[in-house]
């Protein structure tokens, strides 16, 4: 370690800068020994090499820019390092698939699926898959909107904002940031707001930046309505926990309870034997502490196993515990996917091509508000075969269409998982 009163031992910043470029990181020089031990070469200068992890490896050469590997270990020799590549099948993606060849492989030395290097297939590997369900493998420094900006330093992660303009300065790149009272919520407020701006050249409002606030600005406000701005720390399910730290995502729980330590919350994990998957022999396990205190089986922590955590359990079956890919409508189209997320609809008939079912989106008008204008429309077209009002997809609009305009009435339509995205705007 150097001590404070040492120089750099190059002092020129391009040459510095070129090092890193081409990898020259490591190096004994004998011109600069002098100054200092080879040892002070192997310690990249944050300034031009920064090294996220702290393994000694810049990120710009790191096959694990997350998760210290100091030796690159790269068993399937894809660019991503094991300890952070649970991707068995080369998929890009770590999901059932890959737990499958994981059971196959367990307690071998398979050196693919031997994730730690430790000489074994083990539960610390499965732990590793675990971290990374759902989830791409590995590392480097991503860039999920391809803007040239990395997620970590991304005010807009999910869309692309090379300029990063922010002209409230909250945070949230004004592209994403259609939240004009910074209550971390997009509403009827917000709109309110914009309506007062609407055809000026507002610079909060004009979230497209394109000198002047109209459709396609309300477009991007619709596109995250009742939603949080961003991302940059969502908070999907509303339980001030960040969902970067939250146990379950989609399902509020402050209390963040996970009595078996598996990393999913009670809440969204009626996994009881912690295999990822929601199944009969959970089930099996379940029924055999019915009407006891078991905690791990009391789902909703209120005490006892009951037909409550039972509803909770099939709201799970046949999928992941935790909060990824849940289906709460049971329709087999997962949340993220779904464009009625709480009224089954698996043909996700779609007629006006706005992101909600038709099934959940009496909104006729598409002003994300079910109101007597919405009405006015259905009577129009009431006993035709109109097929934006005709909700429920019989051929006819009805007494029963009707119904399901007044169970949203005064209310967004949705919710929707496909909300309509920046990208259909453009």
């Amino acid at each position: 370690m150097r001590s404070s009163s040492s120089k750099p031992l190059i002092k020129s910043p391009y040459i510095r800068l070129l090092l890193t470029l081409t990898a020259l990181s490591v190096i004994a020089i004998p011109t600069v020994a002098a100054q200092g031990t080879t040892s002070d070469l192997a310690i990249p200068d944050p300034e031009y090499a920064p090294d996220s992890d702290g393994d000694g490896v810049i990120d710009f050469l790191d096959n694990c820019v997350f998760v210290a590997n100091r030796d690159q270990r790269d068993a399937d020799n894809d660019g991503y390092g094991s300890l952070c590549d649970a991707d068995l099948n080369n998929d890009r993606i770590v999901n059932a698939a890959d737990l499958g060849l994981f059971k196959q492989v367990y307690g071998t030395d398979d050196a693919v699926a031997d994730f730690n290097g430790d000489g074994r297939v083990d539960d610390i590997d499965l732990g590793i898959l675990r971290s990374q369900f759902f989830q791409p493998p590995g590392p480097s420094n991503p860039d999920s909107d391809r803007d040239g900006i990395p997620d970590k330093s991304d005010n807009c992660v999910i869309v692309a904002n090379s300029d990063q303009r922010d002209t409230d300065n909250d945070g949230f790149g004004s592209i994403c940031d259609p939240d004009l009272n910074n209550d971390f919520y997009v509403n009827f407020v917000d709109l309110g707001m914009f309506r007062q701006v609407y055809g000026s050249d507002d610079e909060n409002a004009d979230f497209n930046g394109d000198g002047l606030v109209d459709d396609a600005d309300l477009d991007i406000m619709k596109a995250y309505f009742f939603g949080p701005p961003g991302p940059s720390k969502p908070d999907t399910d509303s339980d001030n926990i960040p969902d970067k730290s939250d146990n379950c995502t989609l399902v509020a729980n402050n209390a963040q309870r996970d009595t078996d330590n598996d990393g999913f919350g009670n809440f969204c994990d009626p996994d009881l034997n912690n295999d990822l998957i929601v199944n009969v022999i959970d089930l099996g396990i379940f029924r055999q502490v019915f009407g006891t205190a078991d905690e791990n089986a009391d789902f909703n922590g209120d005490g006892t196993v009951d037909t409550a955590d039972l509803d909770i359990m099939k709201a799970y079956f046949f999928g992941p515990p935790g909060p990824s890919n849940p289906d709460t409508d049971g329709d087999n189209i997962p949340d993220k996917s779904d464009n009625c997320i709480l009224v089954a609809n698996s043909d996700q008939r779609d007629t006006d091509n706005d992101g909600f079912g038709n099934i959940c989106d009496p909104d006729l008008t598409n002003d994300l508000i079910v109101n007597v204008a919405d009405l006015a429309i259905l009577r129009q077209v009431f006993g035709t075969n109109d097929e934006n009002a005709d909700f429920n997809g019989d051929g006819t609009v009805d007494t029963a269409d009707l119904d399901i305009m007044k169970a949203y009435f005064y209310g967004p339509p949705g919710p929707s998982g496909v909300a309509p995205t920046l990208s259909e705007t453009q």
